[in-house]
């Protein structure tokens, strides 16, 4: 006999950690010297004060030391100062590179950058005129007739011999943070590389894609271009073949855009939840796209895409989250880590972060081998925090807020969904009643009225005649009429139904009155409306197909026949039950409270009613209600593949 276990992932199996491809710049060396004539990037701004690059070739090389992280931050000062702020308490870079024209056309250093340079850099060098000329070469200025960057133009072409290791930190990458700041991730070398011929294969991508620079290279739109309708426009005009969004940056693209652009053929999305109206327009104005939703990969590098399992070398291991020794079997809901040779080496600057997500590997083969704690189970995240247009928020941070409110008992905050399937946030709060009256007297109301105007509400409460719907109130009913009296009384506490309501409608409503009638004893100033049945509009019968009488009515076209039934049926058109509930508002029939009893004039039988399928051509003749019931009998219990419909 086979074995029916599942096919759990092996997390002490080796995911090539020694198949390092070697440092990105060698990559790019080697394109640039077996293809010199192509463009590395096609910058499209269109002001003519910036720098012009479209004709021109040009390959930049930057290397720093390989021991360090984050070396040389490129600072522009037109990022407003709060973003400066964080960009340097999170990357601390050890080098910054500030051109000075840069400074004098888009604004001064703020006084954080001036102390931060002072306070943490002990190197300072000043080039005096910083300048990259339209052919790709860099000057920096004259001193003594001659250019202070002479003596380094000879090894252009030369590399730098510095050894780069797999663990080095070529990029840092920011993501939102629940604590209202970025974090920065620390990046490592052996992603950069490894995982270019697993997607080439996967997505199709050749060497005359053109990338866009929509947070990713090397199509550069200018900032004037990222915005609604123009970005299409863009997109149109390049030709770009692949794109990387997140879906914020995706709405903007299809936001009031008619330009379509076939060329597009990859889109990869990641950053947020991707819903399917979104994907439709993208599709409408690229009608060869192929939209890929990636995941996690900001600490995650070697990432995960939704149309295929996983990446080369990749693993996602349900780890049970009490012993983090065990993986889970299939259905269990436990917590989601990811394993692979390229995860991200850590957090910029804190050490406490990667040891609560970047956590070192429970299964590992070597000494070091890490794990990427995701904080996701199988159902949702293992914290409260969710992301909504792009920005991560943690519930509980607003479940605080709201708590300290002193008139706040409880509170609550859930992500729900509109009709659009869009997240929304929902705070439900559980006011203290005790403190109600003290805290209106304190902003100066009266203690009946809820409002700052001064002014007390009228409620209109729609109830039902279903409140009354036990023999108690038949028999009242009843002897009232004998004796030529008007029914049941307006007045009536309802004593009579606390036990018999065999509806859960009228269960509910009549809890509901009993609390009106509560507030009423307390000042509550309203109306009751008892209305009977609503039917539909009494000049165009647009009514609900579902409702009781419509489905009666249904029921006997399909028997063919109708009951004969003697009994009143208390029928009122929605136009009147509109009209009473709007004049009850405005003027209720007594105070503070009142009830409002609507009945129909005149008070049709069923058999009247239903004899209206005759008058408007129905072959329904009127048999007696027990052959009636035994036909329906009949035809609910036949098995002939009849539709049931209202029956």
């Amino acid at each position: 006999m086979s074995s029916t276990k599942p096919d759990l992932p092996n997390p002490t199996g080796d995911l090539n950690w020694s198949a390092f491809r070697g440092v990105i710049q060698d990559n790019f060396s080697t394109n640039a010297e077996a293809h010199p004539d192509r463009l590395f990037g096609y910058p499209t701004w269109r002001d003519r004060h910036v720098l012009q690059l479209q004709r021109s070739r040009l390959s930049c090389h930057r290397h720093g030391n390989p021991e360090s992280w984050s070396d040389f931050l490129s600072y522009r000062s037109v990022v407003p100062p709060d973003r400066q702020n964080i960009y340097l308490d999170v990357a601390r870079p050890r080098a910054l590179v500030v051109i000075d024209k840069g400074t004098r056309e888009g604004g001064e250093l703020t006084e954080k950058v001036r102390n931060f340079i002072h306070d943490n850099l002990q190197l300072r060098t000043e080039v005096p005129g910083l300048e990259l000329k339209d052919d790709g070469t860099l000057v920096g200025g004259n001193v003594n007739s001659k250019d202070v960057l002479a003596e380094q133009l000879s090894l252009n072409s030369k590399s730098p011999g510095v050894v780069v290791r797999p663990d080095s930190t070529p990029t840092p990458s920011f993501t939102s943070g629940p604590e209202g700041r970025p974090k920065g991730v620390r990046g490592r070398h052996y992603s950069l590389a490894y995982y270019f011929d697993w997607m080439t294969e996967q997505f199709h991508l050749t060497e005359n894609d053109k990338f866009t620079m929509l947070r990713t290279q090397l199509l550069v739109p200018s900032k004037d271009d990222i915005q609604h309708e123009r970005l299409a426009e863009w997109m149109l005009e390049h030709g770009a073949t692949i794109t990387h969004l997140t879906p914020a940056m995706g709405q903007i693209l299809v936001g009031g855009a008619s330009a379509e652009f076939p060329a597009l053929y990859h889109s990869f999305f990641v950053g947020d939840i991707l819903i399917k109206r979104d994907c439709k327009s993208l599709q409408r104005l690229a009608p060869n796209l192929f939209i890929v939703n990636m995941y996690r990969t900001t600490e995650i590098q070697p990432v995960s895409y939704y149309e295929i399992p996983r990446m080369k070398d990749v693993q996602l291991l349900i780890v049970d989250r009490e012993n983090r020794n065990r993986i889970c079997d299939v259905g269990e809901i436990r917590e989601i880590y990811v394993r692979a040779a390229g995860l991200a080496e850590g957090y910029l600057g804190s050490d406490e972060l990667k040891k609560t997500k970047g956590l070192q590997n429970h299964f590992p083969r070597s000494h070091g081998e890490n794990s990427i704690r995701v904080q996701e189970i199988c159902i949702g995240r293992a914290d409260d925090q969710v992301k909504i247009r792009g920005f991560r928020i943690e519930l509980g941070e607003i479940d605080k807020y709201l708590s300290d409110h002193e008139m706040v008992l409880d509170n609550t905050t859930l992500v729900r969904r509109n009709k659009d399937e869009e997240q929304m946030l929902v705070s439900y709060i559980v006011p203290d009643m005790q403190k109600w009256s003290l805290w209106l007297e304190q902003k100066g109301l009266v203690d009946d009225t809820s409002g700052p105007e001064g002014m007390p509400k009228q409620l209109s409460f729609v109830s039902s005649t279903s409140v009354l719907d036990t023999p108690y109130f038949v028999k009242l009913s009843q002897d009232s009429a004998t004796k030529g009296g008007s029914s049941v009384s307006e007045d009536d506490d309802l004593s009579g139904s606390v036990m018999g309501l065999g509806t859960g409608y009228g269960q509910s409503k009549w809890v509901a009155e009993y609390l009106v009638r509560a507030a009423g004893a307390r000042g509550l100033r309203g109306t009751i409306i008892r209305p009977g049945y609503a039917t539909g509009d009494k000049t165009s019968g647009v009514t609900s197909t579902d409702d009781f009488l419509i489905r009666m009515t249904k029921g006997c076209i399909q028997l063919g026949c109708r009951p004969k039934i003697a009994n009143t049926v208390n029928m009122v058109p929605v136009n009147h039950v509109e009209r009473v509930v709007v004049a009850a508002a405005f003027s209720p029939p007594k105070t503070p409270l009142a009830v409002a009893q609507v009945t129909s004039h005149p008070r049709l039988t069923f058999s009247q009613y239903l004899a209206t399928l005759q008058t408007y051509g129905y072959n329904v003749p009127e048999v007696e209600y027990s052959v009636w019931k035994k036909k329906l009998g009949d035809y609910a219990l036949a098995d002939d593949g009849r539709e049931q419909h209202a029956l």
